[in-house]
């Protein structure tokens, strides 16, 4: 996810556009101008990066140091955990029958928790092992492990799950997932994927199982998103748990 911290930065220009002596002075104080407004966008663009806060799975960032310096309210909302567990041997729960959603192209679906997202693909930030999440409405797919729709391996979708005001994200609701539901997801031709829900569970955050984004293996799909309480991590606030959820494949469209 990427948000933008509130503040802003003015500039005036004190120079004059024109000067007398002539068309000579006026192109040459037109250059210098010029030459401290690109100047001066560099250091704007400067300041608007240093307010970016980019969140990424293994801790999602919720809140920089920074932001709270902007007057927003030092106010920290815990994020929902999975309350009650479940593994592929516990028996469903879900009450069902579903109708399958209406989707369109890379959208994924959990109607029985009201979770509906957008996904856009996503990798690893440069020189880290942690990925990047889009904004608190989309979801990502995780490019290197599985595809989705997959015969083998793990497509893992990774989404926030609130925005930067607390207010919920795509995936507040994940952690209410109930063991049998069905979770769907199509490809970017639009063809759907329905999966039943296996396993819920929320993990101290830690670098994710390697199960969860395999290439080989029995098929499955991942999604994750942040659980638990922020803290300080660094210069950010950090949720101190991650919320898993495990589903797999029962029928196309």
């Amino acid at each position: 996810m990427t948000h933008i911290i509130s503040g802003t930065e003015s500039f005036v220009d004190d120079e004059p556009t024109g000067a007398p002596g002539g068309p000579g002075r006026e192109a040459a104080v037109t250059r210098a101008g010029r030459a401290r407004l690109a100047r001066r966008a560099r250091r704007r663009r400067r300041f608007f990066i240093a307010g970016i806060v980019t969140a990424f799975l293994l801790g999602f960032s919720a809140v920089t140091a920074g932001l709270l310096g902007f007057g927003m309210p030092q106010t920290f909302q815990q994020a929902p955990v999975v309350e009650h567990p479940f593994t592929a041997a516990d028996p469903d729960t879900h009450a069902g029958p579903e109708t399958p959603p209406v989707m369109g192209p890379l959208e994924i679906a959990i109607p029985s928790i009201d979770v509906h997202a957008h996904i856009v693909d996503i990798g690893l930030e440069p020189g880290s092992d942690a990925m990047v999440i889009p904004s608190s409405d989309k979801v990502g797919h995780y490019t290197p492990a599985a595809p989705i729709g997959a015969a083998k391996g793990s497509t893992l979708i990774a989404g926030h799950v609130n925005f930067a005001d607390w207010s919920p994200g795509a995936l507040w609701n994940l952690s209410k997932a109930v063991k049998g539901a069905h979770a769907y997801i199509t490809d970017a031709s639009g063809k759907q994927f329905t999966y039943t829900i296996t396993t819920a569970r929320t993990l101290t955050r830690k670098p994710l199982p390697a199960d969860t984004y395999a290439t080989d293996g029995p098929p499955q799909l991942t999604i994750v998103t942040c659980a638990g309480t922020p803290g300080p991590d660094g210069k950010v606030l950090n949720y101190d748990q991650n919320t898993i959820i495990t589903a797999t494949p029962i029928r196309g469209p």
